[in-house]
C-alpha cells in the first residue's frame, strides 16, 4: 500500500476543513433563513404608572424631606396651621410648594 507524503497530507486535510466549514456555514446560514421567514408573534404589555406628586413637601434646614402632603393646598394649610405657621416656602413651582421648617 502507497503512503502519502507529508505535503499531500496537508492538501488533503485543508480540503477536508475548508469542505466541512463551507458545509456547517450553508446550514447556518439556512437556518437564520427560516427563522427569518417565521412570523413574529408580538405582544402588546400595557403599564399604567400611578405616581402621585405631593402638593407640599416640609424641608429642614439640611433640605431633607420631613413631611409630604397630598391634596388641596388650602386644606392642607388649615388642617395643620400650626406647623405652617412654623415654615416659610422656599418655591412653588406646577403648583407643587416646598417650605422650610424654621423652628
Amino acid at each position: 500500500m502507497k503512503t502519502l507524503n507529508p505535503l499531500t497530507k496537508k492538501i488533503w486535510a485543508v480540503a477536508a476543513l475548508l469542505f466541512l466549514g463551507l458545509g456547517t456555514l450553508q446550514a447556518e446560514t439556512n437556518s437564520h433563513e427560516t427563522n427569518l421567514e417565521r412570523p413574529l408573534k408580538v405582544e402588546e404589555i400595557s403599564i399604567e404608572i400611578s405616581e402621585r406628586i405631593p402638593t407640599i413637601i416640609l424641608v429642614d434646614k439640611n433640605l431633607e424631606i420631613v413631611a409630604q402632603f397630598y391634596g388641596n393646598t388650602e386644606e392642607v394649610k388649615l388642617k395643620f396651621k400650626d406647623t405652617f405657621q412654623k415654615s416659610e416656602k422656599l418655591i412653588e413651582h406646577n403648583g407643587q410648594k416646598i417650605y422650610l421648617l424654621t423652628n
